[in-house]
């Protein structure tokens, strides 16, 4: 093999590639387009471009939003209400929890509740 045709297989993988990772943003999944379209090549963008669709969508017209709107942009819909606020849990003090203390040579027996 020459030069120009390595520079050729090359240039052709990462042409292949910039196709997958378009596609994959009109999917929602650039790094999916990428790799596919790297293995397979034009099968590849297929595949992705029929696999699912990871970006959000509004709950009453199933239309594609913004990661962060506050309305949806198709229909109108309030999604601050439809969204759970987060939950934020805080660790308690590590003594809380009971651990059974095992003395050498002891072994464990499980006793539920």
């Amino acid at each position: 093999m020459d030069l120009m045709s390595i520079g050729g297989i090359i240039g052709g993988l990462i042409f292949s590639a910039l196709i997958g990772i378009l596609i994959g943003n009109l999917r929602g999944r650039p790094g999916d387009g990428a790799l596919w379209s790297l293995i397979l090549g034009p099968l590849g963008w297929l595949i992705v471009l029929v696999g699912p669709d990871y970006r959000p969508k509004c709950p009453e017209c199933r239309g594609v939003i913004e990661e962060d709107a506050r309305r949806c942009k198709n229909c109108g819909t309030d999604l601050m209400q439809q969204r759970p606020r987060p939950v934020v849990k805080i660790p308690g003090p590590a003594q809380s929890v009971k651990r059974p203390s095992l003395k050498p040579g002891q072994k464990f027996e499980f006793r539920p509740r």
